[in-house]
């Protein structure tokens, strides 16, 4: 069950994206022409900061200049296919889970840490890709798997998208940050791979649950004037649901197991916009964002978004309807849905890369 929004608890979150909206445009104005959101993090940031631009200085014109072309609800405002600042949403979530019995089957012996750490090299990866041209792109291997595995969902609109989005020139990476391991990763997965984007970091607990060795690496990338640290008391909706998170992911640990030895960093996830109960919490959950920010009384918003929560108890994550033969399905304690296919399909999928 999430647990009820304090007010306080609200207020440091939107005083945040209110700093991402602010750095967006500054860096905007630097050159910076696409903002990377990994999901589901980045998600409820990305919707503050958006809430936000509409407020601060130059806001609206940055606005005007997104190009966001995802058929996402929440985006509705800004779905739009033009505009040279590009919002490029891309599944970073590495929850999954692999059964003994799975193991056995795939004679797989990777631990879970590894298998995390090359889902998130795996996306960095596919990220990079979009530092190329569309035609460039089409011959990534990464890039390639990604738009195999929504062929193989039947999510071709989002297929689509992908394979026509334009070049990026210079990335800004958002994420949010509880320990720094997860953001540490795919920014040394970045710089391995020869490009280091500006990262804006929201922190939990002003800090306070940084590990120390990514408070230096992370000092050290605000000093090369590569990153930003903004620190807030409480990231609400870290590893909860698309109720407060906007957008649902699934993992698919067999085709990991059955792609291991094909390709590497290996990842297999997909991520979805938020849907029926779910979609309406995140729409109030916006709502309060908007008044937080516009320094307006929230109170009554957050007290019906807290009876939205508590009527959600037990309430699993929602995915769309997807084209598949599904064996087993399970939901993560961090509310990622991982979804085990067939050893059949899952080699077949393989054979074909």
């Amino acid at each position: 069950m999430i647990p009820a929004i304090r007010s306080g608890e609200l207020e440091s979150f939107s005083s945040g994206c209110r700093e991402v909206a602010k750095e967006l445009v500054k860096l905007s104005d630097q050159g910076y022409d696409c903002l990377l959101i990994p999901c589901r993090g980045a998600f409820p940031v990305l919707i503050g900061a958006i809430e936000a631009l509409k407020l601060v200085d130059g806001g609206r014109n940055l606005l005007r200049r997104l190009f966001a072309p995802y058929p996402h609800p929440i985006l509705r405002e800004f779905h739009r296919r033009s505009g040279d600042f590009k919002l490029l949403v891309l599944p970073f979530t590495a929850h999954v889970k692999i059964p003994n019995d799975y193991r056995r089957e795939y004679d797989f012996k990777a631990s879970i840490d590894s298998v995390e750490a090359d889902i998130r090299l795996w996306a960095t990866k596919l990220a990079l890709s979009f530092l190329k041209e569309p035609s460039e792109r089409s011959e990534d291997d990464h890039f390639n798997f990604y738009m195999e595995l929504l062929n193989l969902t039947g999510q071709r609109e989002f297929e689509e998208v992908y394979r026509n989005f334009p070049k990026c020139n210079k990335l800004v990476y958002l994420d949010t940050v509880i320990s720094g391991l997860a953001s540490h990763t795919v920014l040394k997965g970045f710089k391995d791979g020869g490009y280091n984007p500006y990262a804006i970091l929201v922190v939990d607990d002003y800090g306070a649950k940084l590990n120390p060795e990514y408070t230096w690496i992370f000092r050290n990338l605000e000093a090369n004037g590569l990153a930003r640290k903004i620190f807030v008391s409480k990231i609400i909706s870290e590893d909860t649901n698309s109720a407060l998170l906007g957008v649902s992911a699934t993992v698919y640990p067999t085709i990991i197991m059955a792609c291991w030895k094909k390709i590497r960093p290996c990842g297999a996830v997909e991520w979805h916009p938020a849907i029926g109960k779910h979609l309406e919490v995140f729409t109030q959950f916006q709502a309060c964002l908007r008044k937080s920010l516009e320094g307006r009384d929230f109170m009554p918003e957050i007290k019906k978004l807290n009876e939205l929560l508590s009527l959600m108890k037990g309430e699993g994550e929602k995915i769309p309807k997807l084209s598949l033969r599904i064996e087993k399905v399970e939901e993560t304690r961090a509310g990622a849905v991982n979804i085990y296919l067939t050893l059949k399909d899952s080699k077949n999928f393989a054979q074909k890369l």
